[in-house]
């Protein structure tokens, strides 16, 4: 599945300073003006990690049904209700549910994965916005976004630091650290430090366990480091295995073969006078003997 519209990333706004990742991102201390900010939602996308509608359960449930070897044994229970063969019928069609109710419930699961992580994120947060303090919905958050933060406050999006007055975060979300980290706005870091060294820098869904900051929002929505595990679970699919891969080369050969085969019988059957009712019977026995 593609990833839907995203917001892209400061590259390593870490390794710059406070200043100098505010001019990258044309924003200020003093925040962005409203239409800017309406612009840049356009641009970039909402602050969220389900960027686009997911597809139903019963979506999802149909999508199990798509593969060759699954229409040739749909075709035999048909051909079986057709000459009322109903034990071979009843049997593949609970072998056909059973596989899609298992199939549906392993893609549900990385929505419901997805859904998990999008609850650790906060849903409102202060900003300064044309110079004012305001609380939001984090959901409107963009890139160069000015995010205020206190203790207690759930950090809603990817912030590079610009004040820090004892700022300690608990980042073990992230990094399994249980320790809270203490950082320092003024630190200019190199290109590729661990996550959990890069004290200059407040990621989505950490928690400021004391002291207060602010900072600029440099990623949000799944762009973020939260956002990043996020997208691997809902949208990004692993490589089939090598086994899986042949498995299902043989599986359309099986599918072809099988429906070669019981289209030849018929025929045969019809040369030979073989009555109509018979020449189903023969089809559908062809393909449910294609069942591994």
């Amino acid at each position: 599945m593609p990833l839907p519209h995203e917001s892209k990333p400061l590259l390593s706004p870490h390794a710059f300073s406070g200043d100098v990742v505010l001019n990258a991102l044309d924003s200020s201390r003093s925040g962005l003006a409203r239409d800017e900010v309406c612009a840049r939602i356009k641009q970039y996308g909402c602050n969220v990690f389900l960027q686009a509608k997911m597809p139903g359960v019963s979506t999802v449930f149909l999508h199990q049904f798509g593969s060759p070897l699954i229409y040739v044994l749909l075709a035999a229970v048909l051909l079986s209700v057709m000459i009322q063969e109903w034990s071979d019928a009843g049997f593949i069609s609970a072998v056909l549910i059973i596989n899609a109710v298992i199939g549906t419930m392993q893609e549900s699961s990385a929505q419901r994965a997805a859904a998990a992580l999008q609850s650790m994120v906060s849903k409102r947060c202060r900003v300064l916005r044309d110079g004012n303090n305001e609380e939001i919905n984090a959901e409107t958050l963009v890139p160069g976004d000015i995010v205020l933060l206190e203790t207690g406050d759930k950090i809603p999006a990817d912030l590079r630091l610009l004040v820090s007055h004892d700022a300690e975060v608990d980042e073990s979300l992230l990094t399994g650290e249980s320790l809270a980290v203490l950082k320092d706005h003024m630190a200019v870091l190199d290109a590729n430090p661990a996550l959990g060294d890069r004290i200059n820098m407040l990621f989505t869904g950490t928690i400021v366990s004391r002291g207060r900051a602010q900072g600029v929002v440099v990623s949000t929505g799944l762009t973020t480091e939260l956002g990043k595990i996020a997208a691997d679970v809902l949208y990004k699919q692993p490589p089939k295995a090598p086994l899986q891969v042949r498995m299902d080369r043989f599986t359309l050969h099986v599918a072809i073969f099988v429906g070669l085969a019981a289209a030849l019988l018929i025929v045969v059957a019809v040369i030979r006078g073989t009555p109509f009712s018979d020449m189903f019977f023969i089809g559908g026995r062809a393909c449910r003997i294609s069942y591994p």
